[in-house]
């Protein structure tokens, strides 16, 4: 995957192994990956092994979920980190409907 950013996922997802609540994280490629850990509201930063373009009115970047921060067990949680001009809008489960296997990186421009 080579550098990424990181984002903290809202909620505490439950692990489907020790079946407890537990805060995650997802790492995405869009904007300076630098390893810069982001939250919903934040901007994101440009300039330094970008992925993308700028300034995109509507992007989603497929997150790669941490493992349970209690077991450890990696349940390959996958999400959807939904940015709106530079700015993480959201980060939700991934459902499928957003067809990443057609791109050659890890994000997608909607409603073009």
């Amino acid at each position: 995957m080579g550098l990424f950013n990181v984002v903290d996922v809202p909620g505490e997802p439950v692990c489907r192994s020790c079946g407890r609540a537990g805060r995650r994280n997802a790492q995405f490629r869009f904007g300076a990956c630098n390893l810069r850990r982001y939250r919903v509201g934040d901007f994101l930063e440009w300039g330094e092994w970008d992925a993308g373009v700028p300034g995109r009115p509507l992007v989603a970047a497929r997150g790669y979920g941490s493992p349970c921060p209690h077991c450890g067990f990696d349940d390959d949680l996958m999400f959807d980190v939904i940015i709106e001009h530079d700015i993480v809008t959201a980060v939700r489960p991934e459902t499928g409907k957003i067809d990443y296997s057609g791109q050659d990186h890890e994000w997608d421009e909607l409603g073009r």
